[in-house]
């Protein structure tokens, strides 16, 4: 049986308590021994998918469907505009 196996949330400091409670005490304990003593910075979930969703985006555009895109993916029109101008440029850099 594993140490962590013997204690519980209450045995974990209040302010790590959330994070233990969402994962898991096994879990918490992973990301301790690995990560311990150095600072974690967490980003936000959108910041984690940005580049799948232009990838999608890119993938899913026929030059008539920015406003559906925009609210499937949460975004504005403008934002899915920018992503396929990026892309367009992009590609055109590839051909030199």
């Amino acid at each position: 049986m594993k140490w962590w196996n013997k204690i519980n949330l209450n045995d974990i400091d209040i302010q790590y308590r959330d994070i233990a409670e969402e994962i898991g005490i096994e879990n918490f304990i992973k990301i301790v021994e690995k990560f311990g003593g150095t600072s974690l910075y967490i980003p936000k979930l959108k910041t984690v998918y940005n580049d799948a969703i232009k990838k999608l985006i890119i993938e899913e555009y026929n030059g008539y469907n920015k406003k559906k895109l925009a609210r499937k993916y949460e975004i504005s029109e403008r934002t899915v505009q920018s992503i396929v101008n990026e892309n367009k440029y992009l590609e055109q850099l590839k051909l030199f």
